[in-house]
């Protein structure tokens, strides 16, 4: 395997992720008391900062991870779709986070055949990918499966959902 350490959210975000707003709230509240209740003094207050800063780093990382990976800063305007291909939509079982979002995405990015991952959502399990038509005979399920399997997750449908020819 590729990825050995790799264990994601390890499920964490499915029990966790509708408590992100609430656990925010109680983490800016209590930096916020500890700023304005607790004076700290000069050398404390230096570290505040920069637990504050580490903080509102970890809060907003997953929103960061996912914009970096649907949107580039550098990149043009997307190219449009080479005239022979399909879009799969696709399920995979075990997505549980925007990390996670991502080992799926180079997954399908390193198959050969893949034009572009369109879009992958942890939330609905569904990644849309388009391949080019005339070499999706070559792409197997079982190599998609197989690929996903080493990385921890489950292919669990593959369809196509249109054609653009």
């Amino acid at each position: 395997p590729q990825n050995v350490a790799h264990v994601g959210c390890a499920g964490f975000n499915k029990i966790l992720g509708p408590l992100r707003p609430i656990l925010r709230a109680v983490t800016f509240a209590w930096l916020g008391g500890l700023w304005l209740f607790g004076r700290p003094k000069q050398q404390a207050r230096r570290r505040l900062f920069f637990h504050t800063l580490f903080t509102i780093a970890l809060a907003v990382l997953p929103e960061v991870l996912r914009l970096s990976t649907n949107y580039s800063l550098f990149a043009g305007s997307p190219s449009p779709p080479p005239p022979s291909s399909s879009l799969l939509e696709v399920t995979v079982d075990g997505m549980g986070c925007e990390a996670c979002e991502v080992a799926v995405r180079s997954v399908f990015e390193q198959v050969s055949g893949v034009v572009a991952v369109e879009d992958v959502d942890f939330k609905t399990g569904k990644v849309n990918v388009r391949v080019k038509t005339e070499e999706w005979g070559s792409i197997e399920e079982n190599e998609l499966a197989h690929a996903l399997d080493l990385e921890g997750y489950d292919l669990t449908s593959l369809h196509t959902r249109s054609n653009q020819k």
